[in-house]
């Protein structure tokens, strides 16, 4: 099978050629949303506004205008340079491992950032989620 892209974080496999490849366009996406949503805006050369810079809101208070200024910032980014995703809804606060279908009490997961994106792929109807938690973010 053709490979679309390389897989991040590169790693070493001759199978595929010199990196392990992303062969599906479900992992692709996933790979490039996940990447959207860590870049900070003015890291990437020669596109100053792309990301949506999830570190920055690491230390902001947990509130709702907090999640809504995240929110429309995946929206908005995601609408720029991944037009071809609808975003679906975004989940604040869910614990890994539960099902997470709507906000929590802040309470419950201590004081982290963690958000389930639901997204859907229109040209190929397939939806499935991202998680972002504190390990992913600071790492």
């Amino acid at each position: 099978m053709i490979g679309l892209s390389p897989q991040m974080p590169l790693a070493i496999n001759m199978e595929d050629g010199i990196y392990v490849l992303v062969k599906t366009y479900e992992k692709m996406v996933r790979q490039n949303l996940k990447n959207l949503i860590l870049t900070a805006p003015g890291e990437r050369v020669m596109l100053p506004n792309f990301g949506v810079g999830i570190r920055n809101y690491l230390f902001n208070l947990k509130n709702t205008s907090t999640e809504a200024a995240i929110r429309t910032r995946i929206i908005s980014q995601v609408k720029t340079y991944m037009p071809f995703v609808a975003i679906d809804q975004v989940i604040f606060g869910f614990i890994p491992g539960e099902v997470a279908t709507s906000n929590i009490d802040s309470r419950e997961v201590g004081n982290s950032l963690r958000m389930r994106i639901f997204y859907t792929i229109t040209p190929i109807s397939t939806s499935d989620s991202l998680d972002i938690n504190e390990s992913l973010i600071s790492s």
